[in-house]
């Protein structure tokens, strides 16, 4: 029982932590891009 109610919770968590590490990922290069506008 124990196996078949761990396989959706990985399934489920699995793209929400990849989700919100992108999301983490993109603020802070956003934010990285607002503070060096010399770049450009």
């Amino acid at each position: 029982m124990q196996n078949s109610l761990k396989k959706p919770s990985i399934y489920l968590f699995s793209p929400y932590k990849v989700l919100s590490v992108a999301y983490t990922c993109l603020t802070s290069m956003y934010f990285y891009w607002l503070s060096k506008p010399s770049i450009f």
